[in-house]
């Protein structure tokens, strides 16, 4: 159904019980399957598939594909839905995913039910795409960045979350219960995070590093690998103050 001023222009195919109203604006793009789709939303040169709710000034560009699938997840209910003025961007966006606020993703794979939100940026690039899946979230003013490097893939997965003013960028895997926020920086080349870690403050985490097991990074500590070695950091610990670990601390000692 297509009413109020849609406009549909292009190469634009439009089946399977879509909703189009209000000012929508669908250009050279693909929608079908029960999409619902209003407000003042723009959609360009991409494929929109399956039961989603797509509304107010959410933009949607650069052959982006948008595939909504139910029953994935233990939440059989969620609709995937893109809103607010949220900006999608050569970006895969499936199953139950959550866009909205002022969130951009652009080079991104968003999966489950993974959400961007606030003003969170979420940005790949043509060589690797970020990668967000099973509950994890990314908001605030929070910058989740791929590196132009092989495999410098930044991957969020479980619920996961990077907030505030954190940065997180290039090989970088996030797993059970981590939290990255503040101003923290972690850059990954690669970083393994897992089983309640928190970094926060002014942090600084750099190079090959794993932290995992209920460690806590905050104030101003800093954990950085040089010259192809590797830091492993298992807790339960806290690092904090000015506090710098540049090498896997022996047993004990920290």
């Amino acid at each position: 159904m297509i009413s109020g001023n849609t406009r549909i222009t292009g190469t634009s195919v439009l089946w399977g019980e879509v909703y189009a109203t209000d000012n929508v604006w669908i250009d050279n793009s693909e929608i079908s399957q029960g999409a619902y789709i209003s407000d003042s939303v723009t959609i360009h040169d991409s494929l929109v598939y399956g039961q989603c709710r797509i509304f107010g000034h959410a933009l949607i560009d650069q052959h982006s594909m948008i595939v909504a699938a139910q029953g994935l997840t233990p939440d059989h209910q969620l609709l995937l839905q893109i809103y607010d003025r949220a900006r999608v961007s050569a970006s895969r966006i499936v199953h139950q995913a959550q866009i909205y606020g002022d969130a951009v993703v652009r080079y991104a794979f968003i999966e489950h039910r993974a959400e961007v939100f606030d003003f969170a940026s979420v940005e790949g690039n043509e060589e690797n795409n970020v990668w967000l899946c099973d509950c994890a979230k990314v908001y605030g003013h929070a910058q989740v960045k791929a590196g132009i490097e092989e495999d410098a893939i930044p991957t969020i997965h479980y619920s996961s979350q990077v907030a505030e003013y954190a940065i997180v960028e290039g090989n970088c895997v996030l797993k059970h219960h981590v939290l990255i926020g503040g101003n923290a920086v972690v850059r990954g080349e690669p970083i393994l995070l897992d089983e309640h870690v928190v970094i926060q403050g002014e942090s600084r985490i750099s190079g090959a590093v794993i932290i995992e097991n209920h460690v806590e990074l905050t104030d101003h500590a800093v954990v950085e690998a040089f010259d192809g070695d590797t830091v492993h950091v298992r807790g339960p610990k806290v690092i904090n103050g000015e506090e710098r670990i540049t090498r896997t601390p022996l047993a004990g000692l920290l």
